[in-house]
């Protein structure tokens, strides 16, 4: 597991302990969509790393950054 990974891991953790989560199953059901959640938040901004460094002239970057981090909205 590489140390981002981990520290998704950390934060997922944190938060299920903070809910006060009531039993194993419901502490197991908040980590799981935490560190889901902040799974998918920096594979987008890993694409839009990826996007800017290849596109950084054009006139559309912002364009497609915004839709890339819109997708964490829907």
């Amino acid at each position: 597991m590489n140390q981002r990974i981990k520290e998704l891991a950390q934060e997922a953790n944190a938060y299920a302990i903070s809910i006060n989560a009531k039993d194993g199953n419901e502490f197991e059901t908040a980590f799981n969509e935490k560190f889901a959640d902040l799974i998918r938040a920096d594979e987008r901004e890993a694409c839009v790393s990826i996007f800017e460094k290849h596109w950084k002239e054009e006139w559309f970057v912002g364009q497609i950054r915004n839709a890339i981090r819109a997708r964490g909205n829907t």
